[in-house]
Parts: structure tokens; C-alpha cells; sequence
């Protein structure tokens, strides 16, 4: 399967004696071969279909200087362009550099296509985003806003 196709896989696998064994032993715990008249059964099949998602995420401030001392909001903005599978359960995470801290909780919105996620999460002085259980139809966007301080400590970068 090429980068950006999704398929369903199927795996069959028997499992062999190499030896034999008498009617009735266990070859090992659970493989055992059959009583005087009955059928073994060592074959194990399993069908994955794996959920398929077109995800991409952008970060964007709008500015480019920084003052120390001063605040800012920036924002991610996660997607599932084109699926061809919903995103149930998706998350993002942002360390946030040196010196840098939020000034308030973050804030989540849908912004297109019907998805969702937590309201606000994280606290004044954390220096992460954690945004758990996004719920990214096809063609979804969801937005997170995050304020945050620059540290007026210049060794603080």
C-alpha cells in the first residue's frame, strides 16, 4: 500500500505439528490435537480495517516579534481534509518554548464541518497544550486558541 492509501488487511495462519503427537496431547497449552475421531482446529484468522484519516495541523500567531514580558495568543487549527474516515479520538499537544507559559486556559472551537472538542482545558503558568478526544468528521476543522506570557526574564530563553 502507497503512502496515503488505506486498506483492509486479512491474516490466515495455521500452525503445523512438525512432530507427531498421540490422539488427545497438547502439543502446547491450548493446541491440541484431536480424540479418536474428532478434528483439530490450529488455524487463526483476523481482519484489521483500519481507520483512514487525512489529519494536518498549522500553528499560527500572526506576528513575528515577541516581546519579553508581553502576551499573545496563537493557533492551532487540526483538520481531517479528506478522510476518507472520521478522526474519533484525536488529540494535539504543544510544548511551548523556553520561557514561555500560559496566561489562561486554552479554548477549543469548531470552526468548520462539524467538529468537536473540549471547551478550554490547562491553566494559568502550564507550559503545554493537552487537547484530548477531537471528534474530526470528514472535512472538519476544529480551532485552538492559546494565550499565553513571555517570561520578562531574558535568561529565561
Amino acid at each position: 500500500v502507497a503512502a496515503g492509501q488505506c486498506t483492509a488487511v486479512a491474516n490466515t495462519a495455521t500452525i503445523q505439528a512438525t512432530a507427531p503427537f498421540a490422539e488427545g496431547a497438547s502439543a502446547q497449552a491450548g493446541f491440541v490435537t484431536p480424540v479418536p475421531g474428532g478434528n483439530a482446529n490450529n488455524s487463526a484468522s483476523a481482519s484489521v480495517d483500519p481507520v483512514c484519516v487525512s489529519l494536518s495541523l498549522s500553528k499560527n500567531d500572526g506576528s513575528a516579534t515577541y516581546t519579553p514580558g508581553g502576551t499573545a495568543d496563537y493557533l492551532l487549527r487540526a483538520c481531517n481534509a479528506n478522510g476518507p474516515d472520521a478522526a474519533a479520538g484525536a488529540s494535539v499537544s504543544d510544548t511551548l518554548p523556553r520561557g514561555v507559559s500560559l496566561r489562561s486556559a486554552w479554548a477549543c472551537r469548531s470552526v468548520s464541518g462539524g467538529g468537536s472538542c473540549p471547551a478550554s482545558g490547562g491553566v494559568a503558568g502550564d507550559t503545554s497544550v493537552a487537547v484530548a478526544n477531537l471528534q474530526l468528521p470528514v472535512g472538519a476543522c476544529v480551532e485552538i486558541t492559546v494565550p499565553v506570557n513571555f517570561s520578562a526574564n531574558p535568561g529565561a530563553y
